[in-house]
């Protein structure tokens, strides 16, 4: 896709920076050919900015530029003012093109420019004339081009901006199951306790689901994001100062509402991106979300070896050592995010509703994702200790999780089709039903099939994580897609609310409740059976949901 006005303007100051900075001398080697300009290091030409000017008034692709000699180009005043290009053969085609009247300017400056130089003449090249070899001088165009991208963030872009979705889920929340073996033993916590600490995070998500318009007007939407990233890492790191519950608990809340802001920020976002191009918006979309899973994957293999390596050094409390680690992590992964997010064009001004749907002509869809946020926290907060209370090996437990959020990753582009062809809640449903077979599992494994050879056990265990992973993050897409088939325009972002903080309201109760469960006598298993009946009632309700038509959304229109 091409660059938004905004894109544009930012890879136009970029360049002109660039050109201006100053670079130490270059050490003449067998690697710096052509008069320097392969050197890692050497300046990128002021050229490089009239090149990206040209290209977007003229049309032209950078493959055009190549074989571009002044011969091909014609200054034209006739009342209109403009540059008549005769493109070489690359382009395929016998008409001459017709460049925006600034081309003409863009180009009288080049020509001034190397006319001193004397590499103006009609059989010299456009574009770094001095370079006879063009494949090698279109090599360099791509390097120089690549660090304009760098230098703007927009090399990254979407990818990015994914890295929220990083930090404020898999870091800041769903770590934490990583960390609960060791600290339940270490701090002799009952699972109530544990649940808690959860629960904490998942209120100080709702709070900051229901807040973030307030910061997002007052700092901007980018600022917030980014802040918000390095505040989220700070109270991740704290939680290794203490061993006290009632603090742990409050940075837990805090390291809840600025991830809310980091989550759902980058959401909107990524929106905004794919406004900007909207033939890639699913692929950026599918991107972000997969962002958690990266996170997943990471701290599957981090978060274990930090506390073996704290226990080698001979921490008292070993697992803060984690803690540490997933704030370093979390305050990197903010510093890479930050200039895509400011490269992001911002959100027009929204255009106030005349009407508003009735939540009511989609209960059934709200009260179908409130199963889904009470029921699927359960498994991310409980599953890790369960497979430790079967016996499942340190090592297959560790590939388990990475599975999981390998599956994260792609599971965008196994639903892509769903939010396409569903309309009413059939995503959902599906989604739902998944996840609580998926729920099922580990129980089933602990209570029913005690005496199967390990191997069989392990296909279930990780059978289990691969439906968990492409389902999970799928279902909260599913809400966005819903929002987008059946709202206007103009209510979409309060209908993403409601569903935010309808879900934020689940996982502050699902928690607490399996941690309350599993410290009876059905132990951990009891709560993941429980965790599953709530995705199957989930299930129930939004496959009961069909699509709002005029007549139900009232007066909406």
């Amino acid at each position: 896709g091409g660059f938004s006005v905004v894109e544009y303007r930012a890879l136009l100051r970029a360049s002109k920076v660039l050109a201006n900075q100053l670079c130490a001398p270059i050490k003449v080697t067998h690697r710096t050919k052509h008069n320097n300009l392969f050197a890692p290091d050497a300046n990128i030409p002021r050229e490089m900015t009239w090149l990206i000017g040209f290209m977007v008034n003229s049309f032209v692709r950078p493959v055009d530029m190549k074989l571009m000699q002044h011969k091909h180009i014609e200054v034209i005043r006739n009342g209109h003012i403009y540059l008549r290009l005769t493109i070489p053969e690359t382009k395929r085609h016998s008409a001459p093109v017709i460049t925006l009247q600034p081309a003409v300017r863009i180009y009288e400056h080049l020509r001034n420019y190397y006319n001193k130089q004397g590499l103006a003449t009609a059989d010299d090249y456009l574009f770094l004339p001095q370079i006879k070899d063009r494949a090698a001088a279109m090599q360099l165009i791509d390097k120089y081009f690549v660090k304009v991208l760098l230098a703007t963030g927009l090399r990254f872009g979407a990818l990015g901006l994914a890295l929220g979705s990083c930090l404020g889920v898999s870091l800041a929340r769903f770590s934490y199951s990583l960390f609960i073996p060791a600290m339940k033993s270490d701090l002799s916590w009952s699972y109530l306790m544990v649940g808690s600490m959860n629960t904490a995070n998942a209120l100080g998500y709702l709070l900051g689901a229901i807040s973030l318009p307030f910061f997002i007007r007052r700092f901007t939407l980018a600022t917030t994001f980014v802040v918000s990233g390095v505040l989220t890492s700070i109270f991740i790191g704290l939680c290794s100062s203490t061993i006290e519950p009632t603090l742990i608990f409050l940075l837990r809340l805090l390291a809840g509402i600025c991830s809310a802001f980091v989550f759902t920020g980058g959401a909107i976002l990524i929106a905004q991106l794919g406004s900007e191009h909207p033939h890639s918006s699913g692929w950026f979309i599918g991107i972000y979300y997969g962002g958690a899973g990266i996170g997943i994957i990471i701290t599957s293999f981090l978060v274990p070896e930090a506390i073996a390596l704290g226990t080698i050094l001979e921490w008292e409390h070993p697992w803060q050592l984690a803690w540490i680690a997933i704030s370093i992590l979390g305050l990197l992964s903010t510093a890479l995010m930050w200039k895509s997010s400011y490269a992001t064009p911002p959100v027009l001004p929204r255009i106030k509703s005349l009407g508003r749907t009735p939540i009511k002509n989609y209960l059934p869809m709200v009260l179908a994702y409130f199963c889904f946020g009470m029921g699927y926290i359960g498994y991310m907060t409980f599953v890790i200790s369960l497979l430790r209370q079967i016996g499942i090996p340190e090592w297959n437990i560790t590939l388990f999780y990475a599975t999981l959020g390998l599956f994260v990753i792609f599971s965008a582009k196994i639903w892509a089709k769903a939010f396409n062809s569903y309309k009413g809640g059939q995503t959902l449903a599906l989604t739902n039903l998944l996840i609580s077979i998926a729920c099922f599992i580990p129980p089933l494994c602990a209570n029913f099939i005690t005496r199967a050879p390990n191997s069989f056990k392990m296909l279930m265990i990780f059978t289990s994580g691969m439906i968990f992973g492409a389902c999970f993050i799928s279902a909260v897409a599913s809400t966005t897609a819903f929002v987008r088939h059946n709202l206007p325009q103009h209510q979409w972002v309060a209908g993403i609310t409601v569903f935010t903080v309808t879900f934020a309201i689940g996982q502050v109760i699902g928690p607490s409740l399996s941690g309350w469960i599993s410290d009876g006598s059905g132990g951990l298993a009891r709560g993941l059976w429980v965790s599953g009946f709530i995705l199957l009632l989930g299930s129930a309700l939004a496959w009961s949901q069909k699509t709002l038509n005029a007549k139900t959304m009232g007066d909406a229109h």
